[in-house]
């Protein structure tokens, strides 16, 4: 089973205000650079294709160089919206690959452990993607004020990576452009086809980036594992490679 993994990084970061926040330092590294080098060190991905802003291919092409970044295959500038990135890195994935994920760069803090039993579960069914229940209350707001209240039962947050086998991909794409659709992520293309998208629980750890409060989490997280890795208590799901501890001192 050949897997190749799209890494969105064409965002243009206005939450954060930042130029791109794929380049702000986490833990002594680029936030790109910790998904890529999980990736890398992954035994279930056999290839890496970056999308990114044309301004910064040449960054990312850096980056993708670097010591401990490995599999990089591609490194394509991404279209005018994340349904189109996402197309214009699929369509650098060979027809004999058999999955294909997709993931944001702006989630640094994604574990294998939680990759590996999405992959399991994208092979098995053909299309799976990374979720987490709801906890809070759900409000629709207006001037600040609430119209309406939502239970919160069966819904989910989707994450990623999500990931799908690569002939449902393809033709999920291809007919959101036939009809002009653009979907909130590459679950609701699929889901269209239809094809049912299987849900893995992911974890409340891999978070996306949006919020400069987002980074002081990401950094507080990565010191959480530092610390674990140091100590050699780590739980079932942080039982990474002490590469991806995501200490300062990594390689």
């Amino acid at each position: 089973m050949k897997t190749w993994v799209i890494v969105t990084a064409a965002g243009k970061s206005r939450r954060m205000k930042v130029k791109n926040k794929m380049l702000i330092s986490l833990g002594g590294r680029p936030v790109l650079w910790w998904s890529l080098r999980l990736f890398s060190l992954s035994p279930g991905i056999d290839g890496i294709v970056i999308v990114g802003p044309s301004q910064y291919l040449k960054e990312y092409m850096e980056l993708a160089n670097s010591p401990g970044i490995e599999k990089i295959k591609a490194v394509v500038e991404g279209g005018t919206n994340r349904q189109e990135s996402v197309f214009n890195g699929l369509r650098t994935v060979p027809e004999d690959v058999d999955l294909v994920a997709v993931h944001d760069g702006a989630r640094p803090m994604l574990s294998s452990f939680r990759l590996e039993r999405l992959l399991a579960q994208a092979e098995k069914h053909g299309a799976a993607i990374l979720a987490h229940p709801v906890h809070d209350s759900l409000k629709k707001v207006k001037d600040g004020i609430i119209q309406d209240n939502f239970s919160r039962e069966g819904i989910w947050a989707a994450q990623t990576p999500q990931a799908f086998k690569r002939e449902i991909l393809v033709r999920a794409f291809e007919k959101a452009r036939e009809d002009g659709y653009r979907g909130t992520d590459e679950a609701s293309l699929v889901s269209r086809l239809p094809y049912d998208v299987h849900v893995v629980l992911g974890s409340l750890d891999n978070i996306k980036l949006t919020t400069a409060e987002d980074i002081a989490a990401a950094k507080n997280l990565i010191l959480k594992r530092a610390r674990e890795s140091a100590s050699k208590v780590l739980t079932t799901e942080e039982s990474e490679p002490l590469e991806v501890a995501f200490s300062k001192d990594s390689p």
